[in-house]
């Protein structure tokens, strides 16, 4: 029987549509994937920003999991907003107990405005942290949610950068900051997404992962100073309609991922299909002043057939 790829998502709801589940169901649904939302918080979001937060209760939050997992092997997992370390904890623990597919993990720290009102300190229980990593194939930080999180590494091994990576220039902080965060947890992989840096009118994504073992010649899988680095550049789009950016990328990669699409080529395609979504909807207004939603407006480019499968090209295990 021919069915659908299926996306658990986690995450928090958002009352513009810009961000949180909203974002996520839309994009999982653009890469023809089945979304499967459990909600862990409501908010109150406009354009002036994060206004409010209320946690989802942990029996309703539980039960949303349970009758899921315990039903449906999702073939990707992307997690948001969690508002407290015990439904982190509680997501890992029926993380570890059910079979899924990769997982991805979208830190959501604070917001960008309206932080005051933002009460998730998730981050500050390295215990649930470190058992809820254990669960992660795939963090997705902007450089402020890598700062928070690599801090209780840097407590313990320090924040100065290793002679050997200063010799990459610039970008030595951030490598630094991403292995240590990589090591700390043992996680798979680490995405450090762009606008860290500011060069111009393109920006940089830097992802460390785990080699595998037919790019080293060798089972390295327990030698955590060996670890693969790739820069992947992207040009940036002159637009207001940026709130969510980080939802859309994340779940385009885990709904790639659920297609089996090799990381590799999951990260440039959902790169790719956020510069659509941001060039083809920067003229359009939600609000008359603010930020809108990067997912808004999807303008196909015009082609001689229909569907999304033409902009990526036949990719394997992509829309097939």
């Amino acid at each position: 029987m021919q069915k659908d790829k299926i996306v658990l998502i986690i995450g928090g709801t958002d009352c513009t549509g810009g961000a949180g589940l909203a974002a996520d169901i839309s994009v999982v649904r653009t890469l023809q994937c089945y979304p499967m939302p459990v909600v862990s918080c409501i908010t109150s979001q406009g354009p002036e920003g994060f206004r409010r937060m209320q946690q989802a209760d942990i029996e309703i939050f539980t039960d949303q999991l349970v009758a899921v997992l315990k039903n449906v092997r999702p073939d990707a997992v992307k997690i948001g907003m969690l508002p407290s370390a015990r439904h982190m904890a509680v997501l890992a623990m029926l993380l570890s107990e059910n079979d899924h597919g990769p997982v991805v993990f979208d830190p959501v720290m604070r917001p960008t405005d309206g932080a005051e009102n933002f009460s998730a300190d998730w981050w500050e229980d390295t215990g649930a942290l470190a058992f809820f990593m254990s669960q992660v194939d795939l963090v997705t930080p902007n450089y402020p949610e890598l700062k928070q999180l690599v801090r209780p590494a840097e407590k313990i091994y320090g924040q100065d950068v290793p002679e050997q990576l200063l010799a990459m220039g610039s970008m030595a902080k951030y490598i630094y900051r991403i292995n240590l965060l990589r090591q700390f947890y043992d996680i798979p992989a680490v995405l450090l997404t762009g606008g860290h840096n500011d060069d111009g009118d393109r920006y940089t994504d830097i992802l460390l992962r785990n080699p595998s073992d037919d790019e080293t010649g060798q089972d390295e899988s327990d030698n955590h100073n060996v670890y693969h680095v790739e820069m992947l550049g992207g040009e940036k789009v002159a637009t207001p309609n940026t709130h969510g950016t980080g939802c859309v990328y994340s779940s385009a990669i885990a709904s790639l991922l659920a297609q089996d699409v090799n990381l590799n080529v999951a990260l440039p395609l959902a790169k790719r299909l956020m510069y659509i979504f941001l060039e083809g909807g920067k003229e359009w207004r939600l609000f008359k002043s603010g930020k809108g939603p990067a997912f808004s407006i999807l303008k196909v480019p015009e082609s001689p057939g229909n569907g999304l499968n033409l902009m990526f090209g036949d990719s394997p295990g992509f829309m097939n």
